[in-house]
This record gives structure tokens, sequence and C-alpha cells, in this order.
């Protein structure tokens, strides 16, 4: 499997910082590694239970409420600007393609992605765990475009 990715990275520290930066690419889908909605009652979403059963341990939204309300605010300001919005796990995808989350090892995570056909940043001599997240969630975001995707989706 080639995905067939350019890869960059830059490392941003604000909200503004990130807009400008999503902005600056013409494509419509943003990747997103946050949750991106509330449980409609309760602490868990439906989700964060689909996940467990997979095998897959996930925090709920309501554990990480600050990294929730920035996902949800982004997602609504992006979506705004018509981009198409998809809210990722970086570590349930990397367990499902079978390759180390970056707490195991970021050197085994970039090895594993560069292993599954990705390249350019990943040589990179300094390259973090949030950057490895990052490619993670694009590479997500490619297979969703391509239809080759695992939906974990909200029930109607």
């Amino acid at each position: 499997m080639t995905p067939d990715l350019e890869l960059q990275t830059t490392i941003v520290n604000r909200d503004d910082e990130l807009q400008r930066f999503i902005l600056e690419w013409p494509q419509a889908l943003v990747a997103i590694d946050a949750p991106l909605n509330w449980p409609r009652e309760g602490y868990n979403r439906q989700v964060e239970y689909q996940l467990r059963r997979a095998g897959i341990p996930v925090f709920p939204a309501r554990f990480i409420e600050k990294l929730t309300q920035r996902g949800i605010a982004l997602s609504q300001s992006l979506k705004a600007q018509d981009y198409e919005v998809i809210e990722v796990y970086p570590g349930g995808a990397q367990d499902v393609l079978g390759i180390p989350r970056k707490k195991e090892s970021p050197e085994l995570l970039g090895k594993g992605l560069m292993a599954l056909g990705l390249h350019g940043i990943l040589t990179k001599e300094k390259i973090t765990g949030h950057e490895l997240d990052a490619i993670t969630c694009a590479l997500v975001g490619k297979f969703y475009l391509g239809g080759d995707f695992a939906p974990y989706r909200r029930p109607q």
C-alpha cells in the first residue's frame, strides 16, 4: 500500500496559528485528533463504547473536557469555512493498522508508518509523537476519502 501523501508538519501552540496553518491548504478534509461531540447522556459517547468493545482503549470525551471543547470549537469554525471535518483517534488507528503507538515508542511508530509506504517527514531527525499522531490522522483522512475506513458513528 502506498498512500501517496505529501507530508508536512509544523508545531503550533495556539488555535489561531492552527487555523492559519489549515487555511493555507486547499484540501476540503481536516482530520482532528480530539472528540468532536459530547455524549447525548451520561459519561461516555457510543463511539467510546464501540471502541472498547473492539479492544481499543479510549478516554471518554468528558474525561478530556478541555480537549473536547477545543475540538468542537475548531470543527465548527472549519465547517463554517466549508471544510469537511472528521474525528480521528490516532492511537486506535495505530492499533487497527498493527503499528506501535507513540507511548510505546515514537521511533517504532515512525518505522511502522514508513512500512505502510509513507515517507518524507518521517526521516526528520527530531520528529515528535504529536507529529506522528498528526501523520496518522492524515493517513486515516486519506483512507476516509478513498472509502477504506471503519466508521464509528453516533447512532441517529
